[in-house]
């Protein structure tokens, strides 16, 4: 159960892919956090979240690079030195689609110098998209050397998840030309119990979030121009959320520790999943 908690850092908005649905809402949101600010913000909430861990008083050991795809983030190498420093005996975990890596090498050498593992997401059956994969990760496993060869094993430092299995890819929100509209299924524990970002606490503009379908919520709203909609706004002015820096260490444990709120409810509770053909969203691998 450890390793499943982890703290997500989200760098950018802008990916390489438009995967229908996806959770941080690249799919049309773009935009990089700006660095100077993001360091701040790690430095933070390092200084909060590093001493509990080592209490014992939450069950975090991992902190993960997000996008939108990462390596289009500038300062990507700076995050993950930033990261190996002001987390030590952490995890630190690179979310990447890999497409990109092997053209990355400040990034490849600062994941060798920092030994941060990698968590590739395989997204779709297109045999050109595969063709391209296949080489990116060839490229910049053969550069980071035998430590980064032991695929998908125990204690290897690259992960590979399948995203294009059957009953995988979730709509995290219902979504029509008009925009995005909440489930209110009104089962909020099956919708927690289906999350697979229910153990994730995403930071974003100097505060922690339940996870990253809530902590860029606003901006997806603000995209499609429903801040004002009615039945988003017990989401939008939830009173459990955000986490501040103004919290007591009891009260952060607190909101750390808590599995299933009313926020869930903005989620399916239960299986609404899309095939891989409406997820590739268009996109040609050439």
């Amino acid at each position: 159960m450890l390793d499943r908690y982890q703290f997500d850092i989200l760098l950018t908005y802008n990916c390489n892919l438009k995967c229908h649905g996806c959770d941080t809402y690249s799919d049309y949101l773009n935009g990089n956090q700006n660095w100077e600010y993001l360091k701040e913000c790690i430095n933070n909430w390092s200084k909060r979240l590093v001493p509990l861990q080592k209490q014992n008083r939450i069950p975090f050991d991992k902190v993960k690079i997000m996008g939108g795809e990462p390596t289009l983030y500038k300062e990507l190498p700076e995050v993950i030195y930033l990261l190996a420093e002001k987390f030590p005996n952490w995890k630190v975990v690179l979310g990447t689609n890999g497409l990109l890596l092997h053209k990355k090498p400040k990034v490849l050498e600062a994941i060798k110098e920092t030994k941060t593992n990698i968590f590739i997401s395989k997204h779709f059956n297109d045999k050109n998209y595969l063709k391209k994969l296949k080489y990116s990760l060839e490229e910049s496993l053969e550069y980071l050397g035998d430590d980064y060869k032991l695929v998908n094993k125990k204690n290897g430092f690259v992960n590979i998840i399948d995203t294009t299995r059957q009953n995988y890819w979730t709509m995290f929100n219902k979504r029509d030309k008009t925009g995005i509209h909440p489930y209110n299924d009104n089962d909020i524990r099956s919708s927690w119990e289906r999350c697979h970002a229910k153990y994730c606490k995403s930071l974003y503009k100097n505060e922690l979030y339940k996870c990253c379908v809530h902590a860029f919520l606003k901006d997806a709203l603000a995209h499609w121009g429903q801040l004002d909609d009615l039945d988003w706004q017990p989401y939008i002015k939830s009173n459990q959320h955000p986490a501040t820096l103004e919290m007591t260490d009891d009260e952060l444990v607190d909101w750390c520790l808590t599995d299933e709120e009313s926020i869930c409810n903005m989620c399916p509770s239960q299986d609404r999943h899309i095939d891989n053909t409406i997820k590739q969203n268009g996109m040609v691998f050439k």
